[in-house]
């Protein structure tokens, strides 16, 4: 089985490039049935494929992004910011 490279090209936005590995993912499951194998099976590991595929480049990005955000620096702003109130809950049980 020949395995494409389904990169988002430089042409088109995330929709373009998800509806391209739609088809596909529907050419091969075709395929795929009409040599005879399980249609459940078939079914099942396209959707499983097109979900993995479709969120890939979104946790890549995410997995990008800088982390930078000191705790330490919220705590002591937080901190400044409340003063001396005294701490109360966010709701009242009876």
């Amino acid at each position: 089985m020949v395995v494409m490279a389904l990169r988002i090209e430089d042409n088109e936005n995330y929709e373009q490039w998800l509806e391209r590995v739609c088809v596909y993912e529907h050419a091969l499951a075709l395929k795929r049935i009409e040599k005879g194998e399980d249609l459940n099976l078939v079914l099942e590991e396209m959707s499983k494929n097109i979900i993995k595929k479709s969120l890939h480049p979104i946790l890549k990005a995410i997995h990008n992004i800088p982390n930078n955000y000191d705790a330490e620096a919220s705590r002591r702003s937080y901190e400044e910011k409340m003063g001396n109130r005294p701490r109360v809950a966010d709701h009242i049980d009876d």
